[in-house]
């Protein structure tokens, strides 16, 4: 018979369940068997889902413990290299010995990030500053272009931060989703 055990998080309780060929049977607590594995679902917090945002849209890699919860973050080499490693070695060694333990967050690709700037240009109020973003994104070197009109904006700058905030914070919600637990 094959038996897997699956969980997950609704209305603030976990739900356990017993996946008998087709039936699916659930429960209010772990269901142990004799091999003694559950599934433990974590609850990661807005705050540490904040956190990993802001480390990502840093140009930095995340890792956050299955079992603990502890997050540890380090230095993205693909984004900054030759730079020195020495205030990670730790965190790295931590890492590479234990990387089973841990679920790696990735940041936003190039692609991704362009999307995120030209929907924040389509959907801000102040036209003129709207066609300077849009024609700054067609032009060569796009993000550069886009950084000086934003760094020149006034009160849009703080706007296009929280705007990219948000979508980065929806960006790691979307990776959670898709974690494998085991």
């Amino acid at each position: 018979m094959n038996i897997r055990i699956f969980g997950e998080v609704s209305e603030k309780k976990i739900k356990y369940g017993i996946l008998r060929g087709e039936n699916l049977v659930i429960a209010q607590t772990p269901v142990v068997f004799n091999t003694k594995k559950t599934l433990q679902l974590m609850k990661i917090s807005d705050k540490t889902i904040e956190e990993i945002a802001d480390n990502l849209d840093c140009g930095m890699k995340c890792y956050l413990h299955k079992k603990t919860g502890d997050l540890k973050t380090i230095i993205n080499k693909d984004n900054w290299i030759g730079s020195d490693t020495e205030a990670w070695e730790k965190d790295i060694e931590e890492l590479d010995a234990n990387w089973t333990d841990y679920i790696e967050f990735e940041g936003m690709d190039s692609h991704e990030s362009f999307k995120v700037m030209a929907d924040f240009a389509e959907n801000i109020d102040n036209v003129k500053l709207q066609d300077r973003l849009i024609n700054a994104l067609t032009k060569s070197k796009p993000f550069r272009n886009f950084k000086w009109e934003m760094d020149n904006s006034g009160d849009y700058r703080q706007k296009w931060f929280a705007f990219k905030k948000m979508r980065y914070i929806g960006y790691v919600k979307q990776q959670i989703e898709l974690i494998d637990w085991k």
